[in-house]
Formats: structure tokens, sequence, C-alpha cells
């Protein structure tokens, strides 16, 4: 599994940074997923699109998103949870 891209954003629709050695046109479906989310509620998801997949977690308003080049689901929350975890000192931080 190759994580192809990653972000981070909050309500609605800011994100507050996202990376990709990559280019293609996933950075467009992701603003489009992000206008789908239901900000206030919580969870862990996964779309599929063409052979990639976005995986993300919503937690207190901000959304933790990463695109893959399979199915493996487990592999890419274990990557945003990882990513959860470095990013929740730098947001008290900012508080």
């Amino acid at each position: 599994m190759t994580i192809i891209y990653g972000l981070i954003a909050r309500a609605p629709r800011t994100v507050l940074v996202e990376h990709t050695l990559a280019s293609g046109n996933f950075t467009t479906f992701s603003r489009v997923l992000l206008g789908k989310i239901d900000y206030g509620s919580e969870g862990r998801f996964s779309y599929d699109y063409d052979e990639h997949s976005f995986h993300l977690i919503i937690d207190q308003g901000l959304v933790f998103l990463c695109m893959t080049d399979d199915r493996k689901r487990g592999l890419a929350f274990a990557f945003l949870d990882a990513l959860m975890k470095d990013f929740a000192p730098r947001l008290e931080e900012a508080k």
C-alpha cells in the first residue's frame, strides 16, 4: 500500500495542511469530499474512486484524510491514527 496524498482540514472545508509528491485530480476530488462531510459527526469512512481509496477520520470537527493506491483500510487508518496523535499537541498549542 502506498499513501499518495494526505490532508488535515476543519469545518467548513478549510484545509490546514496537505501533502503529496504525485500529480492528479485527487486534490479536486478531496475538495468535493470535504464539501459533503457532516463535520458534526465523528467516525471513520472510506470511499473508493477509480483505482484509489480515500480514507478519513472525522474527530472534533477535524478531518484527517489520506488517499491510497489500494483498498487496505487497516494500514490507512493506522497512518491516520498516527497523524492525529502527532497533530493533537500542535492543535493545543495553537489555542
